[in-house]
């Protein structure tokens, strides 16, 4: 190797070892340690709760889906069954497997959708991909539908029956077909 080369390939060296010691600076183990038993860091269950949310919010972009086959997909990925299903929308198990199924020629109501969309938290945008793949929208002008919108944005990890009493004070029926109207 000629003496420049030498020089050269030296040089990278002491750059590489630079950038690495500059990694270390910034990971420090120790720290790391530290850090994670300060609850600095989401626990696991967040985090693939998360996960499993940007993975649903996904699914909204294949325009190519009914509005049962969306949903379906999404109870899918978030491994649910016919009984949490009822659980965590009041709505019966049918309804789940019209969404597992896809057999129906005619699209879900708007409050089974936000039914379904309150029951397991999802965001504004997936329930308006929702109800838009229906036929549906939420108008501002409606004081159900301004109603709806709060509890999917502001109350996304409350259970239906927290969101259906904050609906009835509201004077607003509640999501769910085994809800007892006042």
């Amino acid at each position: 190797m000629s003496g420049d080369n030498q020089r050269a390939k030296e040089g990278d060296n002491k750059s590489h070892k630079k950038a690495k010691a500059e990694a270390h600076k910034h990971f420090d183990l120790q720290e790391t340690k530290a850090r994670i038993s300060d609850n600095q860091f989401l626990p696991v269950e967040i985090v693939q709760e998360w996960l499993t949310k940007v993975r649903v919010f996904e699914y909204q972009l294949q325009y190519d889906r009914t509005c049962w086959e969306l949903i379906g997909m999404a109870l899918k990925e978030l491994h649910t069954y016919p009984d949490e299903f009822e659980r965590k929308t009041l709505l019966p198990s049918r309804y789940y497997y019209r969404a597992m199924n896809d057999k129906q020629e005619h699209a879900p109501k708007m409050r089974t959708i936000i039914a379904i969309a309150a029951g397991y938290g999802f965001d504004l945008s997936f329930t308006n991909k929702l109800l838009e793949l229906a036929g549906l929208s939420l108008s501002p002008a409606d004081p159900e539908h301004r109603a709806f919108e709060f509890i999917l944005q502001a109350m996304p990890d409350f259970s239906i029956q927290e969101k259906n009493e904050l609906l009835i004070n509201s004077g607003i029926k509640p999501l769910g077909s085994y809800v007892r109207h006042p």
